[in-house]
């Protein structure tokens, strides 16, 4: 716990212990972003075309493009198929080319079927997720394949991922009854967001018959003629969704952007060099690698010297955070009249792992910055080692644990807005 405007020090409990910082590492990379790139900046998405039309026909070939948007929709792929309808384009007589894929997973630990774990494109639809409902898939793309498997999953592991050319290809364990709806992620983003804006074409009527993956971006040509160009929200707003719905895909996009990489862990050591932190082991931007890890005191430092900085002039860090009983995560944290809007923070979470990073305005109106973290060590080491080597399950659920160091870290904060 520190003093916001001296710095000082007032209180610490193993403060130099590397803690798992999960989703309080969204804050890190949201700051260097906007600090690289400005609060202004937006991501785009593009469609040119390469030939001639004529009586409804595209005797050419369709160039689908982008930078990165994490919060692109498939509303967005209509308006880019309404664009090429104006067009009276009836046919397409060439090939949809679209970038090659990153192959960039935000982490490689744990099962990898969760779907806050998709694959990191420049083209990104609908978070990256699809739905695997009464054993169809949603939605009904060609490329999604999807195998009924009895071999190869571990305890807790739903969906298995199957490198394929030209396809996204699933297994599926025979050992488990899937009910309702189940979602997992995204591994070929740039093929799924070009599959998605054939399918609306199709709804179109609107012949569309070959999509391929470019090699290289040498394959784009020097001039082609804009079809349609779409901008996202300003990098501000962009960050703000990240942090107050704690989006994975979104900072990792975000970061990889502002980085100039189109490698998570390069992004990452460019996060890490432009701070100069020696403390901080970090491998994603996002936090959902359990290897993130800093001493308290050192996070609770960045805080305080960034809360109070603003991008534009106008708005800063500080009123990106949730504030409490308002926004966010903590939305519906301590409810109650004395600590109202008191703190404004971030929260973190793994499985066995609860942390939270903020800014407290306590009774005596002197402001404190604080991180308080509390770990299930031996459930957390358990879970942690290989697929393969995960014989025992822990004592405690998940859940169990999220609901009592929920209960606990409110205690604290709430402790901590009357003695300071």
């Amino acid at each position: 716990v520190r003093e916001l405007d001296t710095s000082n020090i007032l209180e610490q409990h193993q403060a130099n212990l590397d803690w798992r910082l999960a989703s309080t590492t969204k804050v890190l990379s949201c700051d260097y972003a906007l600090e690289k790139l400005g609060p202004t900046f937006q991501f785009e998405t593009n469609l040119s075309y390469k030939g001639t039309i004529n009586n409804g026909v595209l005797k050419g070939d369709l160039y689908f493009t982008g930078n990165g948007d994490p919060s692109f929709l498939t509303n967005n792929l209509m308006d880019m198929s309404v664009a090429l309808r104006k067009l009276k384009i009836e046919k397409v007589d060439g090939t949809i080319f679209f970038p090659k894929e990153l192959k960039q997973i935000i982490s490689k630990q744990g099962t990898l079927d969760e779907p806050y774990n998709p694959s990191v494109g420049l083209l990104n639809t609908n978070f990256n997720r699809w739905t695997f409902y009464q054993e169809e898939v949603i939605p009904p793309f060609d490329h999604i394949q999807m195998q009924e498997s009895n071999e190869g999953f571990y305890y807790d592991q739903r969906f298995r991922f199957e490198e394929a050319q030209g396809v996204e290809k699933w297994l599926y364990s025979a050992k488990i009854h899937y009910r309702g709806q189940t979602d997992a992620a995204i591994r070929k983003p740039h093929l799924y967001t070009t599959k998605a804006f054939q399918y609306i074409l199709n709804l179109w009527g609107i012949e569309s018959k070959k999509v391929k993956e470019m090699k290289s971006f040498d394959e784009l040509p020097l001039w082609s003629s804009e079809i349609f160009q779409h901008k996202s929200l300003p990098l501000m707003e962009l960050c703000s969704q990240a942090l107050e719905y704690s989006n994975n895909l979104f900072t990792e996009a975000i970061l990889m952007k502002a980085a100039n990489s189109y490698n998570i862990k390069t992004a990452v050591n460019h996060l890490k060099k432009m701070y100069k932190w020696k403390n901080f082991q970090l491998d994603s931007g996002s936090g959902l690698t359990y290897t993130n890890k800093a001493p308290a005191n050192d996070m609770t430092y960045f805080l305080q010297q960034r809360a109070l900085h603003q991008y534009d002039g106008k708005r800063g860090l500080l009123s990106l955070l949730s504030g409490n009983g308002v926004n966010g995560f903590m939305a519906n944290r301590m409810i109650d009249k004395d600590m109202y809007l008191r703190s404004w923070s971030k929260t973190g979470s793994l499985d066995y792992v609860n942390n939270i990073i903020g800014v407290l305005f306590p009774q005596s109106k002197k402001p404190i910055v604080y991180f308080i973290g509390l770990t299930h060590e031996s459930s957390r080491q358990l879970i942690e080692k290989p697929l393969s080597q995960r014989t025992d399950t822990p004592g405690m659920s998940p859940g169990s644990f999220r609901r009592l160091a929920d209960e606990a870290i409110d205690q604290i904060i709430t402790y901590l807005s009357t003695k300071h």
